[in-house]
Formats: C-alpha cells, sequence, structure tokens
C-alpha cells in the first residue's frame, strides 16, 4: 500500500524511515512540545482500550493521499520554517499494525469534549472534523510500527520567507 510521508530531510528511493521519531522528538522537548499533554493521555487510551494498535510514539507517519499530506504540511507546520520534502512510501514489513484517524483529534477540542473523549474516537478511527474553508478535505494520518520505505520524492514545500508567495 503506497501513502504519502513528509520530512524536512532529503532523502532518496530506497532509503529507509525509521518508525519512533515522533515519541522522540516529543520526549526530548518535554513539556516544551504542544503535545506533551495530549499524547500520555492517548496512549493510556490506546494501551487500555485498542492495545492491538500501534503506538503513535512508535510509529512512522504519513497521510493516505498526496492531497491530505500537502494539506497537512501547509496547515500543520503552517509556523515552521523548515523546507518539508514530500515522498510516496510503502511499509517496509507490509502486515505491520497501522491506524488511520483524524489528526484533528490531537489538536482541536470540541466544546465539553475532553482529552480521554478525543483520545476514544481517535483510536475507534471513524470519526472525522469537518473543515469549513476546505470541505472536500479530510485530515487523516496513517501511522505503522513498521519502518517506511522511500519510493519517489514528489514534491517539496519550502519555508515561509517574506515576500515569497505559493
Amino acid at each position: 500500500m503506497i501513502f504519502f510521508h513528509s520530512s524536512p530531510t532529503l532523502e532518496t528511493a530506497g532509503n529507509v524511515v525509521r518508525p519512533g521519531n515522533w515519541g522522540r522528538i516529543v520526549r526530548k522537548k518535554g513539556k516544551t512540545h504542544p503535545y506533551w499533554e495530549a499524547e500520555p493521555v492517548f496512549e493510556r487510551i490506546r494501551q487500555e482500550r485498542f492495545n492491538h494498535l500501534p503506538s503513535r510514539l512508535n510509529s512512522a507517519y504519513g497521510c493516505p493521499t498526496q492531497a491530505q499530506l500537502e494539506f497537512f504540511v501547509r496547515v500543520g507546520f503552517r509556523n515552521d520554517v523548515r523546507a518539508h520534502y514530500l515522498y510516496a512510501v510503502e511499509k517496509l514489513e507490509p502486515d505491520a499494525p497501522q491506524h488511520i484517524a483524524d489528526y484533528s483529534l490531537m489538536t482541536l477540542n470540541a466544546p465539553g469534549e475532553t482529552l480521554a473523549g478525543q483520545a476514544e474516537r481517535y483510536w475507534q478511527g471513524g470519526f472525522r472534523y469537518k473543515i469549513a474553508d476546505n470541505p472536500g478535505m479530510i485530515c487523516e494520518e496513517i501511522f505503522t510500527s513498521s519502518p517506511l520505505v522511500i519510493l519517489e520524492q514528489i514534491g517539496f514545500v519550502g519555508p515561509k520567507q517574506k515576500g515569497r508567495q505559493r
């Protein structure tokens, strides 16, 4: 199954992306990381109710479609000054566990919702937020415990610079 991955690192076809980088970054930054409070809640709910699914902290990530990845990089990384290379990838271990969920559940709190409630919906996998200003877009991420193999570079999103428009 081919899906799509972004990285600030320039890769070539055949390179392998190891799972767990997200968790390493969250742990390294600690309380200064924007998901420091959410990730332990999501991990606890996964361990208690969905332990057959891979841990977010020990996985490799992507999006099911190129359009979803491009949206994620432009909106999700809108304050990031680094360039992001876009890649078509596939799992090195085809039978490794994976999960597809709405990544908006990590950052948005619906009125009256709790992180635990959002985590429950995230791990159930069927919930999708509707995006008012982009009604056709679905904010899905796919993650797996498998390493990813880079198939090809499919795009590039450069850093935001004054006077430069995309």
